[in-house]
């Protein structure tokens, strides 16, 4: 590890006697590694310690190197910063004497030391290149991308087809009359399983929703791709019988590609706790929770850009009406307000007349003006959306994902770093879920979803078998008409959107327009057409799809593939099928395809 001793703030400035002792002991016992770090700010405080870190270079022999200490892109960006520690209360002493911004040459930083003035120029120069012979030093390294899944078995293929066996009796699969068909599907799935390495992965979802079973903790019945998985809903980690539900495999998994296995799973939220308990406990499987960097939105950006041109506006007053403000506001209850005589003072000195005294109400008006119309706020408040817009979207505190963790077949805070935060019983990854996918780590999403609880504490009050897609009749029309008029409580639907949405595309006189095809229209298949049209994708076939327009290819064949989507290719799985029966694709192949476009990398670019 190399060391850098690092600013003003580091330990051979700061510490006690006996610290400084204790760490210049070891630099010179690791001067082989270890560099004393000069800076080019203007101030006395950083020109002395310049001066004793080049004499202690001198006594110790480790090398001095020049550090810029970068808080800022550029002037611009430095002028953000500034503003948000206003709003955010957040200050360092002496801070407006530093030079805080990026240097983009060896003339600009030489000129910065130039006008410091602490020391020699040859000395300075030296440390520069430093810079050039820590770099070198850095050994070339490999990222470790292949795919980590948790082995917690010894002999996980055996186990795999044995909880087959258990499945296809306890599913009572043996007894229907396409059983070859079922078993074709196991064979072909299986393939694909062991090509990819997969097995000891379901197996882990197999005992983790086993457990849940175990426990009375009642999970989703299957969500995303997996459900094309017959072997999923054998082993009980899915609901969804895909051959009955006609519901293709490859688009989970395929023998064509390798790629790492995501189940996404819905968990009663008041038993996610329990979950990720038995998980962590688990031995053998690492885990740690996933970082997330919480970002400031527009609405939080002019929050806190009018709380600065507050400050600054207070700042601005003279030392009589500071005190004055204060004598006042103390002699008050929190809720009274200043004498208008008062107010108009400091609104007369104040350097930000669009932010009065009152700032919160101007930012609340703000916020709701850009709400109706951004464009119309950013012309009556340029100069505040200046810096709103360089603080927008900067990372100002980090958490953890609400539903994602990762596990590992070998220790995570070894392999990639994890810290803790006092709100988060678990250890968190210091990298992000991007670059965990691109290691190629297990992630496991424990999503809370309400109406999975809410369904299952109204069956058990109601003293009935828990609903599953296998138990309930997804023709009742009554039912159907009932989510139309109302869509509480169902899941994607609520909303203003969703709402009226679903009653102009399930009304009666849309119906009847499906019925020209089909005389028992597939709600469910509608609605999940409809669930695509109302995100942004969905676009190009909204309006149609809500007044029962039937598209037609002019091939009769396609016509017929789409019928039972009324002639719309929306669903990955038909589109995989679509590129395998039309376009000569193997199923493989045209999963590779569908995988490309279906990316939501990017999409905000």
């Amino acid at each position: 590890i190399l060391v850098s001793t690092a600013c003003l703030g580091g330990i051979l400035h700061n510490g006690t006697d006996a610290i400084k002792d204790k760490f210049i002991a070891f630099l010179a016992k690791n001067k082989h590694r270890c560099f004393l770090e000069i800076q080019h700010h203007n101030v006395e405080e950083q020109k002395l310690y310049n001066q004793y870190l080049y004499k202690l270079s001198k006594s110790i022999g480790v090398p001095l190197i020049a550090g810029t200490d970068t808080h800022a892109l550029n002037k611009e960006h430095l002028e953000g910063r500034r503003m948000l520690q206003k709003a955010k209360g957040v200050g360092f002493a002496n801070e407006n004497a530093w030079d805080l911004i990026f240097k983009c040459s060896v003339k600009e930083l030489m000129d910065a030391y130039r006008l410091q003035n602490a020391l020699p120029e040859d000395v300075v120069r030296a440390a520069i290149e430093n810079t050039n012979v820590l770099a070198d030093m850095i050994e070339e390294f490999e990222l470790d991308e292949s795919y980590k899944y948790p082995h917690l078995w010894a002999d996980s293929d055996r186990l795999f087809l044995e909880k087959i066996r258990q499945g296809i009796i306890r599913r009572g699969v043996d007894k229907y009359p396409n059983y070859q068909e079922y078993l074709d599907r196991i064979d072909y799935e299986l393939a694909a399983y062991r090509h990819n390495g997969a097995i000891d992965f379901m197996l882990l979802m197999e005992d983790i929703l086993g457990w849940c079973t175990q426990n009375d903790i009642q999970v989703g019945y299957g969500r995303g791709s997996v459900n094309g998985s017959v072997i999923a809903w054998l082993l009980g980690i899915t609901e969804m019988d895909s051959i009955k539900h006609g519901l293709n495999f490859d688009r989970f998994m395929s023998t064509e590609r390798v790629s790492l296995s995501d189940i996404d799973t819905d968990f009663p939220p008041s038993r996610i706790d329990d979950v990720k308990k038995y998980i962590f406990s688990k031995t053998g499987l690492y885990c740690c929770d996933i970082v997330t960097f919480n970002t400031i939105a527009l609405k939080g950006a002019i929050r806190d850009i009018c709380r600065a041109f507050y400050v600054e506006n207070l700042e601005n007053q003279s030392e009589d009406v500071l005190t004055e403000i204060k004598k006042y506001e103390n002699s008050l209850s929190p809720d009274a307000v200043l004498p208008d005589a008062l107010i108009e003072k400091i609104e007369r000195n104040s350097i930000h007349p669009e932010i009065p005294y009152d700032y919160m109400k101007r930012t609340n008006e703000i916020c709701s003006l850009v709400d109706e119309d951004e464009e119309k706020a950013r012309k009556l408040y340029p100069k505040l959306f200046e810096y709103v817009d360089l603080v927008n979207g900067t990372i100002v505190s980090v958490g953890s994902h609400p539903c994602g963790l990762t596990c590992s077949p070998h220790s995570v805070t070894d392999h990639i770093g994890t810290f803790t935060t006092s709100t988060s019983e678990y250890p968190i990854s210091q990298i992000y879920m991007k670059e965990i996918d691109g290691l190629n780590y297990v992630k496991l999403d424990l999503l809370r979803l309400d109406t999975i609880e809410i369904i299952n504490e109204t069956c058990k009050l109601a003293g009935i078998e828990r609903v599953t897609p296998d138990n309930l009749d997804i023709t009742d029309i009554n039912v159907w008409n009932s989510m139309r008029d109302d869509t509480t409580q169902i899941f994607q639907w609520e909303g203003e959107t969703g709402n009226n949405y679903i009653k102009k595309l399930l009304s009666d006189e849309n119906i009847k327009k499906f019925q020209k095809i089909d005389k028992n229209v597939d709600r469910m298949t509608l609605l999940s057409i409809g669930n695509s049209a109302i995100r942004p994708a969905g676009a190009s076939y909204r309006d149609d799809l809500a007044n029962g327009v039937i598209r037609k290819s002019g091939s009769k064949a396609i016509d017929e593939f789409l019928k039972p989507t009324f002639g719309y290719l929306v669903f990955q799985c038909q589109i995989i099928n679509f590129l395998h029966e039309y376009c000569g694709f193997t199923m493989g192949e045209a999963d590779v395809v569908r995988r490309h476009f279906s990316k939501k990398q990017f999409t905000k670019e």
